[in-house]
Parts: C-alpha cells; structure tokens; sequence
C-alpha cells in the first residue's frame, strides 16, 4: 500500500551508532534525512509521532511522512529550500521552519512544524530535522483560549452580581448574563423545596407563556431534566435529544419545548440544594468535560449570589419586625413615663420636706432619662423612612457645628466648648440627621467627663472630605472595649472602674447609622484616662451658587 513502509534501502543504523543514540536521548521527535530525501534515522519520538515501528522508518522517503502544505511530497519542497540556502554541505541558515502535513500510516493528516537543526556529525549530504506536532499545540491553545473565556465570563457575571441583594433582581441577572454570555437561546431557574420536594420557575428567557407555565411548578419526579438534576443532585446534560438515549417522556418533553440540547445544573449551598439553573439550544450542543466543570463552577457562583440575597432579604424582614417592635414599644412606654413625670413635677411643687425632695428630684432624673432612651428607640424606629423621606442638601458643616456647640452648652455648667472653624465646609447630606450626630457626639463628650472641662469642637479639610472631631478630656475608653462602642446598650467602662457611667445611650449607635447612610464613615480614638476623640467624615461638595452667579445660570 501506498502509505507502508518499504524494505529498508540504505543509511543503514551501523553507520553512525554514536550520534544515534545521543538522537535516542532528546525528548523531541528527530530526523536525519539524506539528500534527496530520505530517512537516515528517526529517534523513538519521531517514530511515535507517525505511529510507524522505528527500525522500519530506516531507507524510507520522506514524502511517506511529511507533505508540503500544498499536499506534495515533501522530499522536493526539502531538497529545494536546503539548495537554494545553501553554498556548500553547509547548515542551511536561511530556513528557520517550515509548516508541513505528517501523514499516519492510515492516511490522517496532521499539521507539523520542521526546523533544519544542523549537519555535522551526520555526514555532508544529511540534514537532522527537528519536529514539533502543531496539533497538539493548537489544542492546548485551543483549551487555554476556551479557560481563558470561561474565566472572564465568571468575573463578568460576578461584576454584575456586585451590591446586589434582592433576590429577584439577582436571578433575573443570572438568566440575563447566562444567555448573553453562554449563548444559549433559553435560560431557565427554578428554585428548589428539598422538603417538598418541588422546583419553582422564578426566572426564564425564550419560553412560551404556555411552556413556562408547563414549567411553572416541578416535581423532583416530574419527567423533565431539570427535576432529574434536583433528584439525583448531578448535572444532567443532553447533547441531542435525536440521538441520545433518554426515557420517552423526558425526550417528549424536550421535543415539545423545541430543544435539541438540554443541561441542568443543580445548585448548592454548603450541601442544601438551592436550585436549578438549565441551558437549552435548539440544536445540538456537545458537552464535554471541561464545559460541565465550568457550569459547575458558575453554579457556585450562582449559589453565592442567591444565597446571599436570600439572607438579606431575611435580614430585612427581621430588621423591620425589629423596627415595628420597638416603635410600638416606645408609643407604648411614653405615656405612662410622661405621666410619672408630670405627676413628679406637681408633687415637687408642694413638697417642702427635704428627704421627699430629693427622692422626687431622683425620680425626675431618672424619669428623664427613660425619656432620652425612649426618644433614641423612636429615632431607630424612624432612621430607615426618615432617610428615605428627607432629601439631602448643600450646607456649611462648620456652620452647623458652631450652631449645635451654642445649643448643647446651654444644659450643662461643668464643662466648657471651644468651636475651631477655620474655613466653610460645604457637603451634600440631610442637615437634621448631621445635627443630630453632632449633637449626640456633644452629649457623649460630657458624659464621658462627668468632673467637667474643655470641649473642643473641630472642622477642617483633609483632602475632599470634611473632617468634624469632638474631644473630651475625661475618662477615656480601655482599648478591649473601643470595638463595640458604635453598638446599641454597651459599657464604654467595667462596672466598679473608675469613671463608670452605666449603660451608654443608643445615640453613638444612631450616629453611625446615619453617618454610614450619607456616605462618611465615623470612629473614634481614646485610651483611658487621657479622654476621647470621636470624629466623623463626610465627602465635600461645591459650595451652592448664590445671586448673580445663580442668575447668570
């Protein structure tokens, strides 16, 4: 036939054993060929790679193993290039490589790189060539390129995934970012009740309103792929529902969708079955084992994103039965505390005894007190509306500050505020809610120093973020405790510790609140006995346009 090896004719082994075998020990296909072309030696590489036996390789011409690109035998191409580039037996430098066919004995064709390497020690009229299969080269490219693209879609559809926490909004993404990446025509999620038992459609693209009503409500039983995944916890795929072999009403469910190819990708949480998410093409599609591990590892992804916007959404429910709770609370204590107060009031007016005096004053502080701690319970309870209702606006910070120093001053005779405003501080926030954490930051320096002193009260610019610190100089804050002093109902100081003062109001909590809402960030920085900094920063603005300037606009 054709494509066998003939009985070897020359360029017998024996000729030169010692280059041979240092041929032998090269980790890559080699030839030495004889001018006009044919095989001196090829090592155990070479014959491998043309899956002949190497001893019958020997005397052969090289046109059995490689042709030219134009489908020629290579023999002329070779005996061409070497001649024309070379003066004398010389190493032919001027032909670096040349792309060729290899030929398998059973006539399959594979793309080959040949690079002339040198002449001595194999004889003047021989050329040692060096192969490389260019196949297997453009696979592991082709694999690379194909991970390469699989990775960027993950960290495309985990940048879109990014801040988002509605539940509804993050699988309506994953259907939308799942097509127009995995260019499939339909995408479908269900959401799955292992308890149950049942898969729920919460998301699709490019079904009927008849099929996705068909697939509204699942069974893990039901006969379709999707209900198959969620049963046996395995991604099921179908390259070709014509030819696959499948139970009949599965394939009819997958013909009566108008599917020729179909994967189901259950997705899990830390083992608890989230759901599935399906892809279908309407022709065949082959699944091979790279693709199924990289819409494993989208799934993941998936799993993430769903979980995480189902927690917050419980989070959310949780936090606004919290805030029902505790507005409903604080209706309910300010009546009876109000009363106590009024009637403590009336009864100090007749009171003349000593003893019973100060008792009633005692409750009248006390009854104060409740109400600070009432009013903070209310002001969470209003913290989520009022920042949604009250809309921000352009203000002087360093205003606002000297205004808040002037008020806190009024209720207190031990301690003594000093305003430092180098400059207009112009932000773009809601005022009230900045008033009240200046205010709450002014009240906390004075409990903080209950024996009195100097309150400094600070604004100034750092970079394009206005800097407000409020500093005492009372008892400070012991380091272990510093980390929960934005926390509701803490004890800044250990019970018995010089310094005590109970249970802190919620006021440092709600300044928090609001200042994370508008965009700042606020800390602090004590140590005990040295006194407190808490300071707060909001990002600066351009200061509003006024007369003229606004007219000329």
């Amino acid at each position: 036939m054709e494509n066998q090896p003939t009985k070897q004719k020359s360029g017998r082994q024996e000729d030169v054993p010692a280059a041979w075998s240092i041929l032998e020990a090269i980790p890559e296909p080699l030839v030495v060929v004889t001018l006009p072309g044919q095989v001196a030696y090829a090592n155990a590489e070479a014959a491998q790679l043309f899956g002949y036996p190497q001893a019958s390789l020997i005397g052969q011409p090289l046109g059995l193993l490689l042709r030219s690109a134009s489908g020629e035998p290579f023999n002329d191409d070779l005996e061409y290039e070497l001649a024309r580039a070379r003066k004398d037996a010389g190493f032919p430098r001027s032909w670096s490589s040349r792309r060729a066919l290899g030929v398998h004995p059973n006539g399959q064709q594979f793309p080959v790189e040949v690079r002339p390497r040198e002449t001595a020690p194999f004889g003047e009229r021989r050329v040692l060539l060096a192969l490389r299969d260019l196949s297997r080269a453009e696979s592991l490219a082709d694999e690379r390129n194909r991970l390469i693209a699989h990775e960027e879609t993950i960290a495309r559809i985990a940048q879109s995934l990014v801040d988002q926490t509605d539940l509804a909004t993050v699988v309506e993404l994953l259907v939308a970012e799942g097509r127009r990446m995995l260019d499939f025509e339909v995408v479908v999620i269900w959401l799955a009740d292992p308890a149950r038992r049942t898969l729920t459609l919460v998301a699709q693209r490019d079904l009927s309103p008849a099929e996705a009503a068909r697939l509204s409500q699942l069974t893990f039983d039901s006969p379709f792929v999707a209900a198959a995944a969620a049963k046996d916890r395995e991604v099921k795929a179908v390259s070709d529902v014509a030819v696959a072999r499948l139970p009949e009403d599965i394939r009819r469910s997958l013909e009566q969708g108008g599917l020729a190819s179909v994967i189901a990708v259950p997705i899990f949480q830390k083992q608890r079955l989230l759901g599935v998410v399906s892809y279908g093409s309407r022709s065949p599609r082959q699944f091979n084992v790279g693709e199924l591990a990289f819409h494993r590892a989208l799934a993941d992804l998936f799993a993430v994103a769903i979980e995480n916007a189902r927690l917050y959404g419980e989070l959310n429910q949780a936090m606004k039965l919290r805030e029902e709770f505790i507005g409903a609370a604080g209706h309910e204590l300010k009546t009876p505390v109000t009363v106590i107060k009024g009637r403590t009031q009336l009864l100090l007016k007749e009171a003349t005894d000593e003893p019973v005096v100060r008792a009633l004053q005692t409750i009248e502080r006390q009854t104060d007190r409740i109400t600070s701690l009432i009013d903070d319970l209310l002001a969470i309870a209003r913290l989520r509306t009022g920042l949604e209702k009250l809309k921000p606006e352009v203000f002087d910070l360093g205003k606002l500050l000297e205004q808040q120093v002037e008020d806190v001053a009024r209720t207190t005779e031990h301690h003594q505020f000093q305003p430092r405003v180098d400059e207009p501080l112009w932000v773009d926030a809601a005022s009230t809610l900045i008033g009240e954490v200046i205010r709450h930051l002014l009240e906390n320096a004075i409990r903080y120093s209950p024996g009195g002193g100097l309150i400094v009260a600070r604004a100034e610019r750092r970079g394009n973020q206005a800097i407000v610190q409020i500093v005492d100089h009372g008892v400070g804050i012991p380091p272990e405790r510093q980390r929960y002093v934005f926390e509701p109902f803490y004890e800044s100081v250990p019970a018995g510790a010089p310094g005590y003062i109970g249970l802190v109001s919620l006021g440092l909590y709600l300044s928090k609140q609001i200042i994370n809402a508008q965009g700042g960030q606020i800390w602090l920085i004590s140590a005990p006995g040295k006194g407190s900094t808490f300071a707060f920063s909001l990002p600066l603005t351009r200061a509003p346009e006024t007369g003229a300037a606004a007219a000329a606009h």
